[in-house]
Order: C-alpha cells, then sequence, then structure tokens
C-alpha cells in the first residue's frame, strides 16, 4: 500500500548526488537546525526549572515561623521580600 522508505531515502540519494558539489547538503543544515533547535528547548528547559527550584524555596522560606528565620539570621520582612520576587529574578 505505501511505498518503502528505503524508496525515498534512494530518492534523496540521487536528488543530492544529482546536485552539484557547490550546492548545500540539505542533510547537513536540516541537522544543524535541529541541533541549535534542540540545543535552545534544552537551555529554556534547563532555566525553567532553575526558576521552578528557586520559586520552591521562595515559597518555604515564607512558611517558615520567625524563630526558624531568627535561627538563620533573616527577619519575617527579609523572608517577605525574598518570597515575593518573581521566580526569573535572583
Amino acid at each position: 500500500m505505501w511505498p518503502d522508505l528505503a524508496f525515498f531515502g534512494n530518492c534523496m540519494l540521487t536528488i543530492d548526488q544529482s546536485v552539484s558539489a557547490s550546492a548545500p547538503n540539505w542533510r547537513g543544515w536540516f541537522i544543524m537546525g535541529f541541533s541549535l533547535a534542540w540545543r535552545d528547548l534544552s537551555a529554556l528547559a534547563a532555566r525553567i526549572e532553575v526558576a521552578w527550584e528557586r520559586q520552591s524555596e521562595r515559597r518555604r522560606l515564607g512558611a517558615l515561623d520567625d524563630r526558624a528565620l531568627k535561627d538563620m539570621g533573616f527577619s519575617r520582612a527579609d523572608a517577605w521580600r525574598e518570597a515575593s520576587k518573581p521566580a526569573w529574578r535572583d
């Protein structure tokens, strides 16, 4: 029913061989674009993970009682100021 995938690979191989040597290879461009997109998505995922952890730590800091904050050297105002920061800010 459907053509064999090897057929498409052979067609592309024939097309690549028929193009002059100075023409860019479409596979190389595709792989380069895919790897750049993957790199950018990986960096974005890492930033989201850091922001998620930072926000979680700030929520826990805001939930501590005054005695625990005093043990760490923070006041309630310091904890509130830190907990109210957006996730993307250090």
